[in-house]
């Protein structure tokens, strides 16, 4: 490395880019073709937001060494900063091209490959990373999470636990997990995973979020309040946990504190769906039936095959009397897969309907 070098790279460690740059530039006055300070300005245009010079580097730098794999990342890592995903997949296969050794080129192009939403892709990437680094608890926790998007519950289950059996105190793992076990009805599982990671991480808000999900879904309705309460505390601009709450203060029949919370969700999200039912609800509990008919309709404008929206809408209309449109949407529910909990409800509920025609 030259002195040079060392220079800019000192600037790049203080945070003085635009030093480094100045001396990158009198450097290449007098060697233009130095690689090593090419690819270092290509870094700090990149840093400075001047992508094209950024660009223009790293393509130089290529001309020069159109064999080294290591290149080829820089410029790949380059392309997803900006977006460019497409062209990001182009260099890191030439990188693995050249160099296919490397775990973490494959782990990289998985991770372009999920955001080109390639997941099967990604998986395959995930396959080759782990061939080559079985340690690699990243690459099992993201295997994880893309397996159970294509529906390999025990795949994606099978890898965090892998990756728990390597760091018992892997954060991300213990959340993967903990979220998982709900899907396979352990949710006493799905708890102490979201415990042990607070433990871990006691100001992380979001595993207050998950742990107050899986209580809710256990039926401990009071400490899903505490731990969303306890997540909005930590970010007061955490809207999804305001949401929950105003849920469950519902099921509590709170339906003041429920208000209030869903009130905070539709000030910032006002296309809330799943606000806009919950509100709706609040209304037809207040016998506010038009009110609820308006927020229900606002929320099947957005979702309008959603089987519970047009459920509690059609419960409205039987209030109102609306025999028809009570029909109409009952019968939508049951047709767009209503939940098997609500369908005996919704079955007995039409049949009356229909007598009442």
């Amino acid at each position: 490395m030259s002195n040079n070098e060392d220079q800019i790279i000192a600037h790049i460690q203080k945070g003085d880019f635009a030093g480094g740059l100045e001396l990158a530039n009198q450097t290449l006055q007098q060697t233009p073709d130095d690689i090593a300070i090419l690819n270092t300005r290509a870094f700090i245009h990149s840093r400075l937001r001047k992508f094209p010079e950024a660009l223009a580097d790293y393509n130089r730098v290529l001309e020069l060494a159109p064999e080294n794999a290591y290149f080829y990342l820089n410029r790949a890592h380059f392309y997803e900063d900006t977006g460019n995903f497409p062209a990001a997949i182009n260099d890191f296969s030439r990188s693995i091209e050249l160099d296919n050794n490397r775990a973490e080129t494959f782990y990289d192009r998985a991770v372009i490959r999920h955001r080109m939403n390639d997941i099967k892709g990604a998986i395959a990437d995930y396959d080759e990373a782990l061939k080559r680094n079985p340690q690699y608890i990243k690459a099992y926790n993201n295997r994880g999470n893309d397996r159970f998007m294509v529906g390999d519950v025990q795949g994606a289950l099978s890898d965090f636990e892998t990756a728990l059996s390597i760091n018992a105190s892997d954060v991300d793992a213990l959340i993967n997990r903990g979220n998982l076990y709900p899907r396979t009805g352990r949710l006493d599982a799905a708890l102490a995973d979201f415990t042990k990671a607070l433990e871990l991480q006691p100001q992380a808000y979001d595993i207050y979020y998950n742990r107050g999900n899986s209580y809710m879904a256990k039926g401990a309705i009071d400490a899903g309040i505490a731990d969303f309460t306890k997540a909005i505390q930590l970010r007061p601009d955490f809207l999804a946990a305001y949401n929950n709450r105003g849920g469950a203060y519902l099921q509590k029949q709170q339906f003041d504190a429920a208000m209030a919370d869903i009130s905070v969700v539709l000030k910032h999200q006002p296309t809330n769906p799943d606000a806009l039912t919950k509100r709706g609800m609040l209304h037809a509990k207040k016998h506010d039936f038009q009110q609820a008919i308006t927020d229900y309709t606002q929320a099947l404008k957005l979702q309008p095959t959603n089987p519970i929206i047009l459920f509690q809408r059609s419960l409205v209309y039987a209030d109102m009397k609306n025999w028809l449109a009570a029909i109409q949407d009952m019968q939508s529910a049951l047709a767009n897969k209503l939940p098997p909990p609500y369908v005996p409800q919704a079955q007995a509920a039409l049949a009356q309907f229909q007598k009442m025609k």
